[in-house]
């Protein structure tokens, strides 16, 4: 309980709004309170570029590098500066493992996770997935590996449940956000892509998403890039944030299938 000896300094040091605006914060000059200025998503980016070979067998090889800045920089350097050196390379491979139970790292390189202040975090993995794909004389059927929400956790937004339609109040997100992903996938045979709906772009200045996939003779790639400018959002951005978790998550849960020509 409050000691009421305490009521006429608090009534002294809060009793106008310019009081309040000039309270010193610290600094031997005192500086006003002030709101802080929304960061560039370009500044929080999450990027990971894959590339990757489909065997006759349906093993899945290949390698991906992955970096990242700022916030999201932070989100996947504490697998490191949390555990034990020891414990870095299960932490990796527990990422993987989550897409595929089968999945083994064939070699790993982690830059240099303590060196925050001058260096982004830099992950290079080499991989091999036994049965990841389905392939058979008429189809091979495969959910690109970066899309399957690889290192979800740099992602805060794919947490984000989708099933309200409308929102009454603001919402939040970690930080603002820049995420680029893609993978060029060589296939064991020439094919067709079979036709799927999927978004190639929605959202707006505040949140947008942009999606493209490709099938040039044996090289299936595909490309993503999500722009989150916020941090704290009101409840009428919830239809475009809504819309562009929506079709991350399309790409992440539909599979690609590939009729086989020749």
């Amino acid at each position: 309980m409050l000691d009421p000896t305490w009521i006429p300094f608090l009534r002294e040091l809060w009793s106008s709004a310019e009081q309040q605006q000039n309270y010193l914060m610290g600094l031997p000059q005192g500086a006003d309170l002030m709101i802080t200025p929304i960061s560039s998503p370009e500044n929080h980016f999450f990027k990971i570029n894959g590339e990757s070979e489909i065997l006759n067998d349906g093993t899945l090889e290949g390698e991906f590098l992955l970096t990242a800045e700022g916030q999201s920089d932070a989100s996947i350097r504490r697998m490191f500066t949390s555990n034990f050196k020891t414990e870095w390379r299960k932490s990796v491979e527990n990422e993987l493992l989550k897409i595929s139970h089968q999945a083994t790292i064939v070699d790993i390189d982690y830059g240099k996770p303590y060196e925050y202040l001058s260096k982004n975090i830099h992950i290079k993995v080499k991989y091999t997935i036994p049965d990841y794909a389905i392939v058979t004389k008429e189809e091979i059927i495969f959910t690109p590996l970066v899309a399957s929400y690889l290192f979800k956790r740099g992602m805060s937004h794919l947490y984000m449940s989708t099933n309200i339609t409308d929102r009454e109040f603001g919402f939040r997100d970690r930080c603002s956000r820049l995420v680029e992903l893609s993978e060029s996938v060589k296939l064991p045979a020439i094919g067709k892509l079979v036709p799927f709906d999927f978004v190639e772009r929605v959202g707006d200045e505040t949140v947008s998403f942009e999606g493209e996939i490709e099938l040039v003779d044996q090289t299936f790639s595909f490309s993503e890039k999500v722009i989150l400018t916020k941090r704290i959002y009101e409840p009428d951005d919830w239809k475009s944030f809504k819309q562009v978790v929506e079709a991350q998550n399309e790409f992440a849960t539909t599979p690609i299938i590939i009729e086989i020509t020749k």
